[in-house]
């Protein structure tokens, strides 16, 4: 400043001088108001932003006399404006990049903007070109009516939502499967901007879902629903008929056994045998109502069950239809077969409003096997109903679980231990401990014997933490040999992997009992492996994530038994922390000539090689089996090909 004057070319930014100089100059010859934003340097050499208005003050011969005007610091503002500039323009880079589809919609659902990705995921080439189907064709996008309404009435009363899964047309009118995460972007305020989301294509995750889930309930054979699949709806009916008890609700299950079965399959052949069984899976289905649910237990064992049964007479009636459907012979391969069927039928309403509390799923298919189980020993195609004297089972029963009782008291149980190979050397990787009972009059039994009983008397549990204690100090005395003669052993030490029942790890003090038992046997937890079966109920819980996260973080593996032979839900995998998968032996049986089984394991095999699991798979005894497994990509198998299940230390002279 000199004599009171500012030099402007000194402060205004060199960038911004011409701009400043002709605005004034113009709004002065016109006459006008100005307004500027422009750049200046202080006394102190900072660099500002500042806003200024101003006009020309002119005498009555329009000659200039001044210009006044206001000047403001608008430095903060514009440092603002870069920074939204900044993130708008990363948000951009970030939308147009990313792989997932990404949109923007109104509270009404008219889209603003969408990525590349998204317009890929429904097969337009630009984004223009699906906002303007999906503005222009709002309902014609979601394949069940409402659905779109229905997300955005979700929204309105949560704000986000996550994994909203529906079925979409594509640009191609293909149906495709996407999941949706969604929010809904508010200002300062709380002021509603506008709604935000990620689409995913999970088209290829739903078929394998629906695959695996109808290999996990659907009887492979006969495509009939199989004992899962027909537990779950015999377990509502159960649950209706004790909590309903104003509706008079009652159900009838009929246990169906093939009389003559065996003897046409050991003279015509297992293919003729599974060729018969269809054909009558297809016999019983024209006999059945819409509301009956036909399944295969296994072998030639079918059930029905009668939902909401009106009229004894009705099932009596069904009954009669299936003895005289089956009077007709089987034309199979050229062959004309005869097989009637025996039939044991249950009703619920044979037993009383007190009896009901004690029923179980496994209680009224035992009570209908007893009942089929007399009708086998009058006639073949014969039926019986239970009645209350069908008993004697449940008397052996009794007897057998007071001998369970006797023999955790006596310490009758042992473990064994079944080696399970590392495919690609050879070598062992570490042991399955298996239980056996030393029965004093019966000698070595396996558990098909008792753990079935054990289960339902809850005698599972002392059992299986005697197994899981068993098995931990007999792994710490393995790794102390082990390391205290290094010349006698190459490798890592083994694992063992130990069968986990869903009630003991139900039960309230599991995790307190697995801390105890690590610290009495010293076991180091990092080589333990603790199997869970595929159709273990636990998965079926909403609490089971937190405790199987217990486990892991206690250094221990998470391992899932019979895998495909339960439920098969896909959603566990990528939720739970499982570690790795056991294939049942079911699916190598017949592996050579049963390609179908063998698409299977390989299926398998991709999906956990995918989530990084690790498979065992199980029940390999020839060399051909083994010839395809490893064919097929598998590194981990245990069977009888390898080794039975031995006694400890036999089983430690394996690791020589």
């Amino acid at each position: 400043m000199q004599n009171g004057k500012i030099n402007l070319a000194k402060i205004i930014h060199p960038l911004d001088l011409e701009k400043v100089s002709e605005t004034i100059k113009t709004s002065l010859d016109k006459g006008v108001n100005y307004h500027l934003e422009y750049r200046i340097f202080t006394k102190n050499n900072q660099e500002k932003w500042i806003g200024e208005r101003g006009k020309g003050i002119f005498d009555s011969d329009d000659s200039l006399l001044a210009i006044e005007g206001i000047v403001t610091d608008i430095s903060d503002r514009k440092t603002m404006e870069k920074q939204l500039s900044q993130a708008r323009d990363k948000y951009l880079t970030v939308l147009e990049n990313a792989l997932e589809g990404i949109f923007q919609t109104t509270i009404y659902g008219y889209y603003l903007s969408v990525n590349k990705a998204l317009a890929k995921i429904y097969g337009y080439d630009r984004p223009s070109d699906l906002i303007k189907r999906l503005n222009n064709n709002h309902n014609g996008l979601y394949v069940e009516s409402g659905q779109k309404q229905k997300l955005i009435d979700l929204l309105k009363s949560q704000d986000i939502i996550t994994n909203f899964e529906s079925q979409v047309y594509n640009q191609d009118r293909n149906i495709i499967w996407i999941s949706e995460n969604a929010r809904a972007v508010k200002d300062i305020d709380g002021d509603f901007l506008y709604y935000e989301g990620m689409v995913e294509d999970i088209t290829n995750y739903k078929k394998a879902q629906e695959k695996l889930y109808y290999q996990a309930f659907y009887d492979q054979l006969t495509n009939l629903p199989n004992r899962q699949l027909f537990t779950q709806h015999l377990h509502r009916s159960l649950n209706k008929l004790k909590t309903d008890s104003t509706s008079h609700y009652q159900f009838s299950v009929l246990f169906l056994d093939c009389d003559r079965f065996k003897a046409v399959n050991d003279s015509l052949g297992h293919n003729i045998g599974d060729s018969l069984l269809v054909a009558i899976g297809e016999r019983l289905k024209s006999c059945v109502g819409e509301k009956d649910i036909l399944a295969r237990l296994g072998g030639d064992e079918f059930t029905i069950l009668c939902n909401d049964v009106e009229n004894v007479k009705d099932v009596i009636q069904m009954v009669e239809n299936i003895k005289t459907a089956f009077q007709e012979c089987f034309m199979i391969n050229e062959y004309q077969i005869f097989s009637a069927v025996s039939i044991g039928i249950f009703f619920s309403s044979s037993l009383d409003s007190d009896e009901y509390k004690k029923l179980t799923e496994a209680k009224i298919l035992q009570y209908a096997d007893n009942a089929l189980y007399k009708a086998k020993s009058k006639k073949r195609g014969y039926y019986q109903i239970f009645q209350g004297d069908m008993h004697n089972e449940a008397l052996a029963n009794l007897q057998l679980e007071n001998e369970i009782r006797q023999g955790l008291k006596e310490e009758e149980f042992l473990l064994y231990y079944q080696p399970i190979i590392n495919l690609n050397n050879k070598k062992i990787k570490g042991f399955e401990s298996l239980i056996r009972w030393n029965h004093p009059q019966k000698g070595l039994t396996s558990p098909y014997y008792f753990i079935n009983l054990a289960e339902k008397t809850g005698l599972i549990i002392p059992i299986s933490y005697w197994v899981l204690e068993e098995g931990c100090r007999q792994l710490k005395q393995w790794h102390d040999q082990i390391n205290n003669n290094n010349n006698l052993f190459s490798g890592k030490l083994p694992t063992l992997n130990i069968n986990l029942s869903s009630q003991e790890f139900s039960s309230e003090n599991f995790l307190s009992e697995l801390d105890r038992i690590i610290a009495q046997t010293q076991v180091a937890p990092e080589y333990l492996r603790l199997e869970i079966t595929e159709n273990s109920s636990i998965f079926q819980h909403e609490f089971i994530l937190e405790i199987l996260q217990e486990i892991v973080a206690r250094k221990i593996q998470l391992w899932v038994d019979d895998f495909g032979t339960g439920y098969s839900n896909l959603s566990y995998l990528h939720k739970l922390p499982i570690h790795g998968l056991k294939i049942d032996c079911y699916f190598v049986k017949e592996i050579e000539i049963n390609f179908t089984k063998a698409k299977m394991i390989k299926g398998i095999l991709s999906l956990a090689k995918d989530l990084d699991l690790e498979v065992v798979i199980e029940g390999i005894e020839t060399e051909k089996q083994l010839e395809i497994i490893q064919q097929m990509g598998g590194e981990f198998a245990q069977g009888y090909l390898f080794s039975q299940p031995v006694a400890n230390t036999k089983a430690f002279d394996l690791l020589r």
